[in-house]
């Protein structure tokens, strides 16, 4: 699903979401705090917390990056156990 313009914080710096899809709970997880962002599976991008449920990040943009898949943004940014959306 495409949000246009929807942006959230990362680590204190802006990032537009491009693109989301529902997502499953990740495996052995429950429901996390929304803004809790863990790694996809097999392939997929990182997927977030919100209040109902996951959704998984397809496409964002970085604070002063071009359009870029989340996974490759996820793998570049090095995310800890802890980093959250929008702290």
């Amino acid at each position: 699903t495409s949000l246009g313009g929807a942006w959230t914080t990362f680590r204190g710096r802006r990032l537009k979401v491009q693109s989301v899809a529902p997502a499953e709970t990740p495996e052995g997880e429950a429901l996390g705090m929304p803004g809790t962002v863990m790694p996809g599976g097999s392939g997929r991008g990182p997927v977030v917390a919100v209040r109902d449920g996951w959704l998984e990040l397809e496409e964002v943009q970085p604070e002063g990056k071009s359009k870029m898949p989340a996974r490759a943004w996820w793998n570049g940014v090095q995310a800890s156990p802890n980093d959250r959306l929008g702290e």
